[in-house]
């Protein structure tokens, strides 16, 4: 919700962002700190953001996510199946 107050481009940009330092940084994007640095990096106060993160309103959405992706035997990110075979990049 927070994301979405400072629209589309906004949010796909904090999503790049977590994206990169994840991926290309390894950076742990469960970490606060890195959060806040990606928010304000695309001019999203850090606090409300993190107040979400950490009353974690919309668990439950990724969570169901993951029972869906679990049922389906992908255990890793990035899984790639390919003839019912799991590959992992």
């Amino acid at each position: 919700y927070v994301l979405a107050r400072h629209g589309a481009d906004t949010a796909n940009r904090f999503i790049a962002g977590v994206y990169r330092a994840y991926w290309e940084q390894s950076a742990d994007v469960s970490d606060h700190a890195v959060l806040a640095k990606i928010a304000e990096s695309v001019s999203v106060p850090a606090e409300p953001l993190l107040a979400s993160v950490a009353a974690d309103e919309f668990g439950a959405n990724i969570l169901a996510f993951d029972d869906e992706a679990y049922a389906a035997g992908i255990r890793h990110v990035p899984t790639f199946v390919f003839g019912g075979e799991e590959r992992l990049a």
